[in-house]
């Protein structure tokens, strides 16, 4: 076993530690709380109910991170075969479920193409490239476009919106876990989404990165290996 695969099993275990050992008084902690507002309702002020709703959100928010650590931990481990993937049915899927915002329009801007791959990662790489677009939206008429283009060796995927846009100087930063430009008060942001993305990616032989200026929108580009495809 080479060192690689040492620190994967570390990180592995840790992961684990983490999901079980932490679950059970987050639940606890969100139980009581509920149980605090039913049987003290009438008598809390509206103050009161608010620091328990707060309580009750960043636990929510707190699950999810460990939900999302446990997830990175598990990618590359998974056995997934790749399948043909129709990404006209995925996007207009995950554009559905994600039940965007009426004054942001999602569009593709041609029919996209059936290509091989492990499903669930593609399907979780476009809910994330199209929710952190939406989530950033700072235009009362958004605009988020879906491309590809086919090269030599790979698909190239971009996602593009009309957003406040990125300084150069955060690119590097934005894939890194718990990494986020904004307050994690004043979002729902968990800062793991990109870098799950940029896992996913890697490990299918493709590549993740971002086209951006600030106040002129940004481009996330993603590709995937068509060495396995047919023609």
């Amino acid at each position: 076993m080479n060192s690689q695969e040492i620190q994967n099993d570390e990180f592995g275990y840790f992961a684990y530690i983490i999901s079980h050992d932490l679950k059970a008084p987050l639940r606890a902690i969100q139980i009581l709380t509920k149980w605090i507002t039913q049987e003290n309702g009438d008598r809390l002020t509206e103050s009161g109910q608010e620091h328990l709703m707060l309580i009750l959100d960043r636990v929510k928010r707190m699950d999810d991170i460990i939900d999302s650590i446990s997830l990175y931990s598990r990618i590359g481990r998974e056995n997934i075969e790749p399948k043909s993937v129709d990404l006209n049915q995925l996007v207009d899927y995950v554009i559905t479920v994600m039940k965007i915002p009426k004054h942001i329009t999602c569009t593709k801007m041609k029919n996209m193409p059936v290509i091989n791959c492990q499903k669930t990662h593609v399907e979780q790489i476009f809910r994330h490239l199209i929710g952190n677009a939406v989530q950033y939206m700072d235009k009362s008429e958004g605009k988020i476009e879906i491309d590809f283009s086919k090269e030599n060796k790979f698909w190239r995927f971009s996602v593009s919106d009309n957003g406040p846009g990125i300084p150069e100087k955060y690119h590097k930063q934005i894939f890194q876990i718990f990494q986020t430009l904004h307050s994690k008060d004043d979002t729902n942001s968990k800062g793991i989404g990109l870098t799950l993305s940029k896992r996913m990616i890697e490990l299918a032989g493709g590549h993740l990165w971002l086209e951006s200026k600030e106040n002129k929108g940004s481009t996330f580009f993603f590709t995937l290996p068509r060495n396995k495809e047919k023609g």
